[in-house]
């Protein structure tokens, strides 16, 4: 999958709309046996599993980073090559922050919610899924359905201790005083529902009454519970393997200046998923990131050197560790 449609599928197609990570058990790491562990990602509560046949791609952000990146130095790789392409490690979530910043923002702008991305604004971690976005945080309902209906909106009924409103723009938000959960009229996400289902379905999601993706996709469940929790966490992931070469590198001539392509990575093994956790300090600009490669089985996994060769070639105190079909790359930068 290109870096646009990774994030057109995160970001953009399901998001354009609107807009803790909660520690959990790994799973089982593919036919290599292996486990890894982590606290699972936030964005894999609200995975489900009956919209997800292909694979998913998914993330979670805390909102503070994005209130801060404006006037938060972006780290970068420690070489200064004029040639030298970003490391994936880092790109990835960099490339995947700015695509969620401009999403969110833009998004809560059309529909009245400005003041959710706002300095001290109620929200506190977004979910970015298929389907829709699920924002934690601690909100006052009836103002939230104000700012919606001042914008155009009205209200449309109630899910649960959700009150569901409906924006000039068609999305549909469900407001409850933790949770904030939002679909956009999209082609895109029509076979999952209408905006209303999906909002309904996403709530369903966040109280366990319906099945999540890592629950029955053992090596997702594996993926998502691989890094620590951090700031930003993200993952890409089909199932049936073939990761790396499902669609383009990010420039044609191979000398892009934002690696940020799973297939810029100059891998042999055959990769079904890609999960990312960083987290950038607001002072000093300096970035820690980590990766986590789930292969398609313990022999498919390259070695440690190559690994890091393509993933953190430029990366401060870069670790690579392999647990049967996962590999967890970790390394610092700075700007």
């Amino acid at each position: 999958m290109e870096r646009r449609q990774f994030l057109q599928r995160v970001s953009v197609a399901s998001v354009v709309t609107t807009t803790t990570a909660v520690a959990g058990c790994s799973g089982d790491g593919g036919d290599g046996g292996g486990s890894t562990s982590g606290e699972r990602a936030g964005y894999a509560d609200y995975v489900v599993a009956d919209w997800v046949d292909e694979g998913a791609s998914a993330l979670s952000v805390d909102l503070d980073l994005i209130r801060e990146s404006e006037d938060t130095p972006t780290p970068t790789p420690a070489a200064e090559t004029e040639d030298a392409p970003d490391d994936f490690l880092i790109s990835f979530p960099v490339i995947s922050l700015i695509g969620v910043a401009f999403a969110l923002g833009g998004g809560y702008q059309r529909i009245g919610l400005g003041s959710v991305m706002e300095a001290d604004g109620p929200g506190e971690e977004a979910h970015l899924v298929p389907g829709g976005i699920a924002v934690e945080g601690s909100f006052d309902p009836s103002a939230i359905g104000d700012s919606v209906e001042g914008a155009g909106g009205t209200e449309t009924g109630t899910y649960g201790d959700h009150t569901l409103y409906e924006a000039e723009n068609g999305t549909v938000v469900g407001v409850s005083e933790n949770l904030l959960v939002s679909a956009r009229a999209d082609e895109d996400d029509a076979s999952l529902g209408t905006p209303t289902e999906r909002v309904e379905t996403l709530v369903d999601a966040a109280g366990g009454d319906v099945a999540r993706y890592g629950d029955d996709e053992a090596d997702y469940g594996t993926l998502v519970s691989a890094l620590p929790s951090a700031q930003l966490t993200a993952s890409n992931y089909t199932p049936e393997g073939g990761l790396l070469d499902s669609g383009t590198p990010s420039s044609e001539d191979g000398e892009s200046s934002m690696g940020a392509s799973p297939e810029d990575l100059d891998l042999d093994g055959d990769v079904k998923g890609i999960a990312t956790s960083a987290d950038i300090d607001e002072d000093t600009g300096e970035g820690t990131a980590r990766l986590a490669l789930q292969y398609t089985s313990a022999d498919e996994v390259d070695d440690e050197s190559a690994i890091e060769d393509a993933v953190a070639p430029n990366g401060q105190d870069v670790s690579v560790s392999v647990d049967g079909p996962v590999a967890v790359v970790e390394g610092t930068y700075s700007n």
